[in-house]
């Protein structure tokens, strides 16, 4: 990407769609389930990565899954502007979704709230 200029905001994130981290999300619950092991997804960046974890956990798996803060408080179409590259974590943020994932923690689905804190030098 950075070779080829595209090294914005909205490039990054187009890099990584939901549908990718959907299919790594079910990929890992499908691991776990076939080793009969705790699946305990983290960085769930949209509702339907929630619904998963609920739909394997019903289905008598071990699952839960965790958010960070900057998903619950960021829209790249609102504070892109102001924080720019400071934005860029994986999964990506993704536009128009914070609503909808409080609603997540409301109804029950949400195991833990992270900071996503790592110390880097």
């Amino acid at each position: 990407m950075k070779a080829t200029g595209k090294n914005t905001l909205e490039a990054h994130s187009a890099s990584r769609p939901e549908a990718a981290e959907l299919a790594a999300t079910v990929l890992f619950l499908e691991l776990a389930a076939l080793a009969k092991a705790h699946a305990h997804i983290v960085h769930i960046s949209t509702p339907r990565g929630f619904e998963l974890v609920e739909r394997y956990s019903r289905e008598g798996n071990l699952a839960t899954g965790e958010i960070c803060m900057h998903y619950l408080t960021f829209d790249p179409d609102i504070h892109g502007k102001e924080f720019g590259a400071r934005l860029k974590v994986n999964p990506p943020i993704r536009s128009g979704g914070r609503e909808a994932l409080w609603d997540q923690i409301k109804a029950g689905r949400v195991t833990c709230i992270s900071s996503d804190h790592s110390t880097m030098s």
